[in-house]
């Protein structure tokens, strides 16, 4: 989560490959961003075999904090996404978890 604004009331979703040691690998990029939402819960799952990065996260209304969606993005090992979207809009989704 990156606080887009600078205070903390509104999070996009970045990434960063980092080492086995800690070592950052890559500059960070960006994951998503979205007019009127925050991200929240972001989660990866690691496919070694294809070198491929499962992210979820939780999107909220920016003004009412109220959950509209759980969403995903394929990416590989150098960030670039294969696919992003939405699994839901309703019922007030939250707290994702990712098998990969």
């Amino acid at each position: 989560m990156y606080s887009a604004n600078g205070d903390g009331s509104m999070y996009e979703i970045w990434g960063r490959r980092v080492s086995h040691d800690g070592a950052w690998m890559y500059p960070e990029f960006q994951i998503v961003t979205w007019p009127n939402r925050t991200f929240w819960s972001p989660r990866v799952a690691h496919n070694y075999y294809d070198d491929r990065y499962l992210v979820v996260w939780s999107a909220h209304d920016a003004t009412t904090l109220v959950a509209t969606d759980v969403a995903y993005a394929l990416l590989d090992g150098d960030g670039m996404k294969f696919f992003h979207t939405i699994l839901s809009d309703a019922h007030e989704p939250h707290q994702p978890g990712a098998i990969y």
